[in-house]
């Protein structure tokens, strides 16, 4: 009688149909992929290139709990309910494939728990065997109030074997990629083994259907492709203030975070120098195939004199007028966003990122070192070959050398030693592709990339490594005073290529849970090195963020 009472307890509190009112849709980009063809079409009028999209729009033209719940498969163990495990078995059954682990539903309060895990195997059979894993735990939690106000929160907790060129990029960057600090596990870092934690949560109040305010400690991305040349999730969480409001067919966002510097002190614990970030960002639906969006930032570094500045607060202004006025030596960049869909399968997108320009130099086409610009193309295709599901995308991405860095390397465009837009910094033409299918519960994705980058050589800097200042030893071409002459790609050749199959299940669709299997070929060569990996994985994991190694 107990047992039966305990079951029926955990069964009101556990149990409910439907979770509509959640903060925000997952930046994964594998699971955006398969809502994002009814985001474009031509009468969704969404406002694509905001992301993380918010919960509620996606529902609008996907109506994600639907589909969700057309995928449960109830009692898979064939058990009549008839005895207490009988019970519990199709209990932990339901759990494990088709509910979160707690959700709460009463008058007004929704909320749901669900672990955060990725435990995951792999061996590269190029490099006699080399064996890693990883062992990640953590817990997320979202909820609403009365549909009004909302919030989640995130820890990971980590442990982590990783590839000889993934350990190095994180001595080298002093942070793990995309997830900040770490320290060696069991001290011993010649296994390849980092231990490291961190956590994000968000706390947004929407009073009406115009407005979003939003605070927290997050990511963001600006854009409609794989990489952003203006704002990634790629980078370290940030503190911030998010206002987003609606009107007419525009969608205006203004984004206040406060970033961290580490810079090449090392690993010790300091407090870190810091500074601030102010975003303005347009999204204008021109008409219900073509959008442009128009983005401006200003970097300022925290000191003893100055803190937040009150002037960059103002969210109907352009700043750069005002930076200048100032008399401040604050970074200021510029960029534009497009998209056009050709057909309601076919778009076309495209970026633009401005951060300094000398017309006449241009003009003359002598590559002067101060042209620090990029740009973005790319195409999406759903339902390729007229096949259901199946969606083909294709990127090119170029960006000058010496973008986004400053005088001061502290207001470089970085959160945490890593670029916060395309992750290789600047100094780089690369082209990115896929082709992914999805039945039901299974995600097939073919992955292939090719960049071509420019290192530093000899302690001068050749301009992709935005953490230095750029009149750091700025490499002198033409013995001008290292004005001219500066071409992307310089300094020491690099190329990398990467292939990746890989195949998932969504083991469970509301705790965005899946099991993975893959394989990545990747090759690496320069003047001084050739790396080759044929690395085979598998692994459970739940698909939140997008933590990037394809780049290095």
């Amino acid at each position: 009688m107990i047992t039966n009472r305990l079951i029926a307890f955990f069964s009101f509190v556990f149990v409910f149909n439907s979770f509509a009112q959640q903060m925000n849709f997952v930046l994964d980009q594998q699971l955006q992929n398969a809502v994002e063809k009814r985001l474009y079409h031509p009468n969704a009028k969404m406002h694509t290139s905001i992301r993380p999209f918010r919960y509620d729009e996606v529902n609008n033209f996907n109506n994600v709990d639907s589909i969700h719940n057309a995928l449960q498969d109830s009692n898979r163990l064939y058990l009549l309910p008839t005895s207490i495990w009988a019970k519990a078995l199709i209990w932990s059954e339901n759990k494990l494939f088709d509910e979160n682990l707690i959700e709460i539903d009463t008058a007004g309060f929704k909320a749901r728990v669900n672990l955060l895990l990725n435990l995951r195997l792999g061996r590269d059979f190029q490099n006699s065997n080399y064996g890693t894993w990883q062992n990640t735990r953590g817990y997320w939690i979202e909820g609403s109030f009365k549909n009004k106000l909302f919030f989640n929160s995130m820890l990971y907790e980590n442990q982590a074997r990783f590839l000889p060129h993934e350990l190095r990029y994180a001595g080298a960057q002093n942070v793990v990629f995309g997830q900040g600090r770490y320290k060696n596990f069991r001290e011993d870092l010649t296994s390849g083994a980092l231990d490291w934690s961190f956590a994000m949560g968000a706390l947004s109040y929407r009073p009406n259907q115009f407005f979003n305010f939003e605070f927290g400690h997050g990511k963001h991305f600006l854009g409609d492709g794989y990489r952003s040349l203006l704002l990634s999730d790629h980078a370290f969480p940030s503190v911030y203030f998010k206002t987003e409001a609606n009107f007419w067919k525009m969608k205006y966002v203004m984004l206040i975070q406060r970033n961290n510097h580490f810079g090449f002190a090392g690993q010790g614990d300091r407090l870190l120098d810091a500074k601030f970030n102010a975003i303005h960002y347009l999204s204008w639906n021109v008409n219900k195939k073509f959008n442009i969006s128009l983005f401006e930032n200003i970097t300022w570094k925290i000191t003893e004199k100055r803190a937040f500045d009150l002037n960059y607060l103002n969210p109907v202004v352009i700043m750069r007028p005002i930076e200048w006025q100032q008399g401040s030596a604050d970074r200021a960049m510029l960029g534009l966003n497009t998209s056009y869909k050709i057909t309601p399968k076919v778009v076309v997108y495209g970026q633009f990122v401005l951060d300094d320009l000398n017309i006449q130099a241009l003009k003359r086409n002598d590559n002067y070192w101060g042209n620090k610009y990029g740009f973005q193309t790319g195409a999406k295709v759903y339902d390729f070959l007229k096949i259901e599901n199946l969606n083909f995308q294709a990127e090119y991405n170029y960006v000058r050398p010496y973008t986004y860095s400053h005088f001061d390397s502290i207001t470089s465009h970085t959160q945490m030693n890593e670029p916060m837009a395309h992750p290789l910094g600047a100094n780089f033409k690369e082209f990115v592709s896929f082709l992914r299918y999805n039945y039901k519960r299974n995600y097939f994705q073919i992955r292939y990339s090719s960049a071509i980058f420019g290192l530093d050589t000899n302690n001068i800097n050749h301009g992709g490594n935005i953490l230095y200042s750029y009149n750091t030893n700025r490499v002198d071409v033409r013995g001008d005073g290292a004005l001219y002459g500066q071409k992307t790609g310089q300094g020491l050749q690099t190329n990398l290529q990467i292939f990746d199959a890989r195949y998932s299940y969504l083991v469970n669709p509301k705790a965005h849970f899946m099991f993975e299997i893959g394989m990545t070929n990747r090759f690496y060569s320069n003047a001084r090195l050739e790396e080759k990996n044929i690395y085979f994985y598998i692994g459970l994991r739940t698909v939140i963020h997008n933590f990037y190694n394809d780049f290095f």
